[in-house]
């Protein structure tokens, strides 16, 4: 593998690098509170596509629909997690939520959307775990559960129903399945140690 240059479009450290499946894009976010969407054609200079500056703090995560990737979601350490649109060939910002029935959620660290993309997933360090739910095209984001099993920076859906989450300094994977009365219990705990092991 060969290098083949490196571009420098953000005025501090890169946090994370999220590729787009359907085009030749990518989305950069940065302790600069910025998030740059740039194309793979523009590689050789510092050109990008756009930027945008919402965020008032670093940014630790990004999640981009996979399927339509109409919509990202993302979120910092200023309690902010920001959902965007692409709508007139550019990206809008929609919607932001910061709190929770007057409770600032915390800093995040973590965010998944789901096939459907009507759930949203989020982790914080306050020791909680976001389910936040779109009812229609039309409506807004809500938050709908909190779950308070401990402080992780990886979350992630496996199918509409059922999600992993990984705690910090642990070697155990915690697996939630969305229940009959629509919120998410924990299933089950796996050791990756005895997976690995075995």
């Amino acid at each position: 593998m060969k290098l083949l240059n490196i571009v420098t479009i953000h005025k501090k450290t890169v946090t994370t690098l999220t590729i787009c499946n359907l085009k030749t894009n990518y989305f950069s976010t940065s302790k600069d509170n910025s998030i740059i969407i740039s194309a793979f054609v523009l590689a050789s200079s510092s050109k990008y596509i756009q930027k945008l500056q919402e965020h008032k703090k670093q940014i630790n995560c990004l999640t981009l629909d996979p399927y339509h990737q109409i919509l990202f979601v993302s979120g910092c350490d200023g309690r902010a997690i920001i959902f965007w649109n692409f709508n007139n060939n550019q990206w809008e910002k929609q919607q932001i939520i910061q709190d929770y029935q007057n409770s600032y959620l915390g800093d995040i660290y973590g965010l998944s959307i789901n096939p459907q993309r009507d759930d949203i997933i989020a982790c914080t360090p306050r020791r909680q775990i976001i389910v936040m739910r779109k009812l229609n095209a039309d409506s807004f984001w809500e938050i709908k559960q909190i779950i308070k099993d401990g402080f992780g920076y990886r979350i992630g859906f496996i199918t509409c129903d059922i999600f992993a989450f990984q705690l910090r300094s642990s070697s155990e994977l915690l697996i939630y399945k969305r229940q009959q009365d629509d919120k998410f219990q924990m299933l089950l705990k796996i050791s990756l140690i005895s997976i690995l092991i075995d």
